[in-house]
């Protein structure tokens, strides 16, 4: 099996980096660390090429997050340069459509910047893949585009890859002499930039070349030239790709065993490089000698790997020629039920390469029949233009006497079309500042309930306890309490303390909210510690109530979401359960993920809310009601709560049977 390699120096590249210095644990820690976008965008990419090399859904997953981390930071560039990592993992896995389609979206995104690197490379893709699926001519339409790029701006890597790319597509279309002489403009300049890789790719695809010529000595020249670099500079890219070639020469010239030698040592670095499309092909190869060896234990061995990876790469041809080989191996060991089951598995999927084909060839005669009737119908057009010059030029007069009408009356439609827009621009402005006026009102008006609220809170609910508690250590320091009055005392004060602090933070965060709209400052933390620490504060309130708490939250909860915001969350919706459960009670937090979402449940055994009021308990008007131990409150910790989980990118809401308990759940990321 003679490989040739479609590269361009960024294709040729990536293939590199696959297998570079940096391991994939590195990549992740300093991703870790990434603070801004384009960072993580960069870092990502690599990563996914990394993993690409033993798990294509890993990689995908890695660039899809990296695609929504470059349109959250509007770059094109970015952008274009994820949406060509995916293309990548997809004209790795042989999915060549759908490598195409997002190799142009990523032509769409370096067209908007003008850039000129991003833009050959783009071509450069969409041409390889377009060879790959059998489209010779919309492949070296597309090359063309970018050599024209390349060489406008002289860059003579990205030149040398694309002549060598326009080379393969040649030799698809059977013209070798013009192949051998874009192969050889491209060696030319891969020597001239120095870069090795691309000196070694040209000398293996000419010396392919010279095979197809039946030039059998210059052949084996440039396969001796690229393994001596290649042994020479250690280059693991390009060994598979020479021993590969010096093998298929000396299968073709009857030395079974010099080729299955050659095979063998092209297979291992293929696994190396985990590249499963070449590992597949490379099997083909040993399992073709083998069976020429009549090894056929050993055929069969390496021919049900190669099926498998047929199957994970989703390629027809591997998967049909494995069947084939599977079955002629099975038939040699005298297994013919095998046989004949493999046997039906390749004729079937020839079936349907042929039917294909067909349907292609179909196509490309309707398109031939379009593109002819088209050239006719243009022919048509050019005579009957002919015919018609001479009537033009007797009425040139008239024609021009109606061009000055039409400018004078286009002149005066233009001057009505502007008074109307600008008529129209005062228009929509008046409204824009009456809708603007009318939010601002709406504002105002908020803000003062929240001024009336905070007003009549701290003139009610705070003022009260704060009362109590100077009365309170006013007893304590004239030493009239015996110590069971002074130990009973202490509980109250403590809970009343408690209470106020409560209510002190609530109204202190809202007006915050409202002053300063303060933003969410996401990080990782583990959402079960933040619960226990608000159950430690709550603890004494609890313990005079009776009331169990429970922390159900799995440990490996951490979340990305502001620290301060969820423990105030956790703090309203505990210190409510507690407040409205009556003694004996429990008050329990559980959460459970799902895909990248945590949902949190605060569920207590309480008295639960009336069905009218569940509407309104997260408005500015919803009313506060004391507890079974007739605790008070502002009414607006839930307020809170809604504000704080919608900036850190989840939803709240509740669930409530009079009598029987609420749950209140929200949602927050993970991390």
């Amino acid at each position: 099996m003679w490989r040739l390699f479609l590269a361009s120096s960024f294709v040729l590249t990536c293939l590199l980096q696959a297998g570079g210095q940096t391991t994939e644990k590195q990549l992740r820690d300093s991703f870790s660390i990434a603070k801004d976008d384009k960072t993580k965008v960069n870092l990502l990419i690599k990563l996914s090429r990394k993993v690409s090399t033993h798990s294509s859904d890993s990689a995908m997953h890695l660039a899809t997050n990296a695609l929504i981390i470059a349109i959250r930071s509007e770059s094109e560039k970015d952008i274009a340069r994820v949406y060509r990592a995916i293309g990548k993992i997809f004209y790795n896995q042989g999915k060549y459509i759908s490598a195409i389609e997002n190799y142009k979206t990523a032509l769409i995104h370096s067209e908007k910047i003008h850039d000129s690197l991003l833009l050959s490379t783009a071509l450069d893709d969409i041409g390889r893949s377009y060879r790959r699926i059998g489209e010779p001519r919309q492949a070296i339409e597309y090359f063309q585009k970018g050599l024209d790029i390349a060489l406008a701006f002289e860059d003579k890597e990205m030149i040398g890859g694309i002549y060598n790319n326009m080379a393969m597509v040649l030799n698809d279309t059977g013209d070798d002499s013009l192949a051998l002489k874009y192969y050889e403009k491209s060696l030319a300049l891969a020597e001239e930039t120095k870069d090795t890789s691309s000196i070694i790719l040209g000398m293996n695809n000419i010396g392919y070349q010279y095979y197809r010529m039946k030039d059998i000595k210059k052949e084996e020249e440039y396969y001796l030239k690229a393994l001596e670099l290649t042994e020479k500079t250690k280059n693991a890219q390009m060994y598979g790709l020479t021993y590969d070639n010096i093998g298929s020469m000396w299968e073709d010239r009857g030395n079974l065993q010099k080729a299955f030698v050659y095979f063998q040592k092209s297979l291992e670095y293929e696994r190396k490089s985990g590249v499963k499309v070449y590992i597949a092909e490379e099997l083909k190869s040993v399992v073709g000698v083998c069976i020429k060896l009549k090894n056929y234990q050993m055929a069969l061995k390496y021919a049900r790997e190669e099926f498998q990876l047929s199957e994970e790469v989703q390629s027809a041809e591997l998967k049909a020629v494995a069947a084939k080989n599977l079955a002629i191996a099975f038939e040699k060991l005298r297994q013919f039920e095998q046989s004949l089951r493999y046997l039906k598995i390749a004729d079937l999927i020839s079936d349907s390469l042929n039917s294909l084909e067909k349907a292609k060839t179909v196509s490309n005669l309707a398109s031939r029949y379009e593109l002819t009737k088209k050239e006719s119908e243009i022919k048509s057009l050019n005579f009957e233009k002919e015919m018609q010059k001479t009537e033009l030029q007797l009425e040139g007069r008239i024609r021009y006497g109606l061009i000055a009408f039409l400018v004078v009356v286009t002149i005066l439609l233009i001057v009505a079309i502007y008074q109307y827009r600008a008529r129209k621009k005062a228009n929509d402005l008046l409204v824009v500042w009456s809708q603007a006026l009318d939010q601002k009102n709406q504002q105002l008006d908020n803000l003062n309930k929240v001024k009336d609220k905070i007003f009549s809170s701290i003139a009610h609910d705070v003022k009260s306890p704060l009362s109590s508690i100077q009365g309170l250590l006013g007893l304590m320091n004239m030493n009239v309490l015996s110590p069971g009055e002074f130990q009973k005392l202490i509980v109250e004060l403590s809970a009343r303390v408690n209470t106020t602090t409560s209510l002190l933070e609530n109204l202190l965060n809202w007006s915050k909210n409202q002053i300063v709209t303060a933003k969410a400052n996401p990080v990782k933390t583990n959402i079960k510690d933040l619960a226990a620490e608000c159950f430690e504060l709550y603890y004494s309130n609890a313990v005079e109530k009776n009331i169990t708490l429970v922390n159900k939250i799995p440990d490996s909860s951490v979340i990305y979401a502001d620290e301060e915001m969820i423990k105030i969350i956790l703090r309203n919706l505990i210190s409510n359960g507690i407040k409205f459960t009556r003694p004996n009670g429990e008050v329990k937090v559980v959460a459970t993920s799902q895909e990248n979402i945590l949902y949190v449940s605060v569920s207590d055994t309480g008295v639960g809310i009336p069905q009218g009021d569940l509407g309104k308990i997260f408005g500015l008007n919803a009313k506060s009601t004391q507890g079974t131990a007739q605790e008070k409150g502002t009414g607006l910790g839930l307020i809170l709560c809604k504000e704080f989980i919608e900036k850190n990118g989840g939803k709240i809401w509740v669930d409530s049977l009079q009598g029987q308990g609420s749950t209140f759940s929200f949602t927050v990321p993970l991390a």
